[in-house]
């Protein structure tokens, strides 16, 4: 039957609720602003919290910040915002994996070169190898030859990529002097990246003499072997910490059945040996440390793998003594860019 159907536009219930406001259309405006964040730097969830508070200090333009903080038109979900990083990122940083990641890699060496910063990037194996300017005037000063420090930190990305980072003395303490990443932590990933770095540095870095007289890493055997390989002439020695953190960890261990009130002086012995200023008081405290373990035949015979690296951590100890008289007491104090020029 025919009809007439009269819209009356005004609502019978209260519009201004969390609920509707969640579902309003998002602002263009609001859009080019995160944008702009991630031009900026910002990640999803930085983004987000940054719009947040300034929705809330901005009083003059919404009568109240929690209507503001509801409203889907200018402050957007934390979906939505991830999902705009994702379309910014792969415009502007390329795809996660694949060619088009390697593309864009490549496309922006260029501009990383007019920067000043030296890149090497190979598909096969993955590797790519980062200097910038500062690490590279840190390669020029005198403390740089004496002592580096390679550390790794590994799943960085989707893809499980590794960062290594290396680090050279400076009088106000270490500095960075380059950056590789790897698709994996094997010897092979790591002698591909140690050797793109190398050669960036063109045989001028550590001071000019092309390595450093001692590297500093822990206990990975892929790693150490690859820095052998790189820079031959390199004492390797352990890193205080992760040495210290590994025996600690094997006290702890269950299946070790070291009882509870034993492991805290069986650790303090052990520490005694590794901070040990030469190699003689060390051997003499590496026996008491394996008298004291008398009950626990299966720590002095871990103990006893451990015995070189502790007279090599004498021997670190020796350098950064020498380090101090050296470069520190003697040498300046102020923390001014001046120092790496």
């Amino acid at each position: 039957m025919p009809a007439t159907v009269i819209i009356d536009n005004h609502h019978n219930h209260a519009t201004v609720n969390a609920d509707a406001l969640s579902l309003r259309k998002i602002d263009p405006q609001t859009r080019d602003k995160f944008y702009a964040y991630f031009d900026q730097g910002m990640s999803a969830a930085a983004a987000s919290d940054y719009h947040t508070n300034q929705l809330e200090m901005d009083s003059d333009v919404f009568d109240s910040s929690a209507v503001a903080r509801a409203d889907a038109a200018v402050n957007p979900k934390r979906p939505t915002v991830s999902y705009w990083y994702g379309l910014w990122r792969e415009a502007n940083l390329g795809k996660r994996h694949g060619e088009g990641m390697w593309s864009v890699l490549e496309a922006k060496i260029a501009e990383y070169q007019a920067a000043g910063a030296r890149v090497s990037i190979t598909r096969e194996p993955f590797t790519v190898a980062i200097l910038t300017p500062i690490m590279h005037r840190a390669h020029q000063l005198p403390a740089a030859e004496e002592i580096a420090f390679a550390d790794s930190t590994a799943s960085c990305d989707a893809d499980n990529h590794v960062i290594t980072f290396i680090l050279v003395l400076s009088p106000h303490g270490a500095v960075p002097a380059g950056v590789i990443i790897t698709a994996g932590q094997s010897q092979q990933d790591y002698v591909a990246g140690f050797s793109a770095l190398n050669q960036l540095l063109d045989s001028c870095g550590f001071h000019g003499k092309g390595h450093p007289n001692v590297i500093i890493t822990d206990d990975s055997a892929a790693e150490r072997t690859a820095l052998a390989t790189v820079w031959p002439a390199s004492l390797l020695l352990l890193c205080h910490f992760h040495l210290m953190q590994a025996v600690w960890r094997w006290l702890w261990d269950a299946k070790h059945n070291i009882a509870k009130e034993d492991r805290k002086p069986l650790m303090q012995n052990f520490r005694a040996v590794l901070y040990s200023p030469d190699k003689t008081e060390a051997a003499e405290l590496f026996n008491d440390l394996v008298q004291s373990a008398d009950l626990y035949e299966n720590f002095q015979q871990h103990v006893q793998t451990f015995i070189f690296y502790t007279l090599c951590a004498c021997l670190s100890m020796s350098f950064y003594l020498l380090f101090i008289a050296t470069y520190v007491q003697g040498g300046p104090k102020n923390l001014s860019a001046s120092s790496y020029t």
